[in-house]
């Protein structure tokens, strides 16, 4: 189990620098395009790809965003009834919750996969990049939501069995 915690944690570390740091360095992008964008709206003609780009980089965006406050337990809950309860009800509320992310996502992965596909035969509107790649984040997302929920499944029953070995 010791190799496995080891291989969890690097892949981790790693997907938590990409989200932070890809996210900040678009950011820094999104607002270097918004300046540019006013610039030119009151001084010169205005550009139609500014806008398309602060659109796909806020997308982008959003999606690490929500990657990273997820990986950190950052994120909005509505968690009164799970905080109520004993420690055993809190890990079967994980069980089910995790299974339920990891279930309803990997379901989606494949169909989403193929519009990301059908959709690369599309090219945007100002910007000379292809909808499947400007789209290919949701498979990021996808995968970094399968794999958080997986890990946290295999901890949550983990803790369930051995809450139930010292009970007995």
């Amino acid at each position: 189990m010791k190799p496995l915690i080891k291989v969890f944690n690097s892949i981790d570390s790693t997907m938590a620098f990409i989200e932070k740091h890809v996210s900040s360095l678009l950011f820094a992008a999104l607002f270097i395009v918004f300046i540019i964008n006013v610039v030119f709206r009151y001084f010169f003609k205005a550009i139609l790809w500014g806008h398309e780009l602060s659109l796909l980089l806020f997308l982008w965006i959003t999606i690490f965003g929500c990657c990273y406050a997820n990986r950190t337990d950052e994120n909005v809950k509505f968690d009164s009834v799970y905080l109520g309860g004993s420690e055993k009800r809190k890990y079967v509320f994980d069980i089910i919750g995790s299974v339920l992310v990891v279930s309803t996502f990997s379901i989606s992965f494949f169909p989403s996969l193929d519009y990301i596909i059908f959709m690369n035969y599309e090219i945007s509107d100002s910007l000379p990049l292809r909808k499947g790649m400007i789209f290919s984040v949701y498979l990021y997302f996808l995968i970094s939501m399968i794999y958080q929920y997986s890990r946290k499944l295999i901890v949550s029953i983990n803790r369930l069995v051995s809450i139930s070995h010292r009970k007995v």
